[in-house]
């Protein structure tokens, strides 16, 4: 680290690589200073535009010493392996949702996650959106009475299912398109409520 910048890489360098280096860039104190991905051109343009160091394999970026921390940004299930990885060799990791394809997965990364001293964090963009942080807001401090019962939905579209990429995983089965969706809802119930 230099002068108290954390180091982070990010591996994946699809679509959701470039959401996550933009959030980076607007956060203190934080830098994208690698992109792995299998694709060596994929992590090289990322890359560039980040000015950060281009791998096409993680065993290199850990040895490389180039980061402090990782967001795993690959298809799911690669997640529970990979997050397993970069915490045994001393890497924070942020993994993009869903977390794994089981609870035992997820538990499993929590596990190493603890046993390394790391920080392990499910990737869940939308909880910072302003009109979310309104409304969390309004229930912290009362504004709305008491609650007893709320309804979550998803009234956004999917993107993917307009304009592509198409391959993606989510929609290679239907059941993938629930471990997309769902934990998006359950955060933000988490979040608001407590343990679901």
């Amino acid at each position: 680290m230099v002068d108290d910048v954390i180091n982070v890489g990010l591996i994946g360098a699809g679509y959701i690589a470039g959401w996550h280096a933009e959030a980076l860039r607007l956060t203190s104190g934080v830098r994208v200073a690698a992109v792995c991905d299998l694709s060596v051109s994929a992590a090289e343009a990322v890359a560039r535009a980040q000015g950060a160091r281009a791998f096409s394999s993680v065993e290199d970026l850990i040895a490389s010493g180039a980061v402090q921390a990782v967001h795993i940004l690959t298809p799911p299930d690669s997640h529970a392996a990979l997050a397993r990885r970069c915490l045994v060799a001393g890497l924070h990791v942020l993994v993009e949702k869903p977390v794994a394809l089981s609870g035992d997965d997820t538990a499993g990364i929590a596990n190493a996650a603890r046993a390394a001293n790391r920080h392990f964090a499910a990737g869940h963009n939308f909880l910072g959106l302003p009109s979310y942080c309104r409304l969390k807001e309004q229930i912290a401090r009362g504004a709305l009475g008491r609650i007893s019962s709320a309804e979550i939905t998803w009234a956004l579209p999917l993107a993917p299912l307009r304009s592509g990429p198409y391959g993606l995983w989510l929609l290679r089965e239907p059941r993938n398109l629930l471990l997309e969706l769902g934990p998006h809802l359950f955060a933000f119930a988490h979040d608001l409520f407590g343990a679901v």
